[in-house]
């Protein structure tokens, strides 16, 4: 899967700090305008631009849920994750939820 294939490059064994990090650079890395803020245990990846808008559009779930969430699962598996803001549905940004559990 591709979300997984893209992901691979963010080691398991890394802190969850590196790896919220390694995310981060990987979304800016595909084209996105992305930023991490943390509040308690939840991170939030906020993306302020979206290199895939027109696609997202046609297939928010599959573009925005399958992969986007797909790529934040794969590399911190032991995290939830949710959507939140979406561009696809017309919101002005993108934001993932990012909550560990057991922290």
């Amino acid at each position: 899967m591709l979300a997984t294939d893209l992901a691979t490059g963010i080691p398991p064994d890394r802190p969850v700090a590196a790896r919220l990090e390694a995310l981060r650079r990987l979304y800016l890395d595909l084209g996105f305008e992305a930023t991490l803020e943390t509040r308690g245990n939840t991170a939030f990846l906020v993306q302020r631009n979206c290199p895939f808008l027109k696609a997202a559009k046609n297939d928010p779930e599959g573009l925005c849920g399958c992969l986007d969430e797909g790529i934040l699962r794969a590399a911190l598996p032991e995290a939830d994750v949710r959507l939140g803001d979406c561009m696809a549905t017309g919101d002005s940004r993108c934001t993932h939820a990012i909550e560990m559990r057991g922290v």
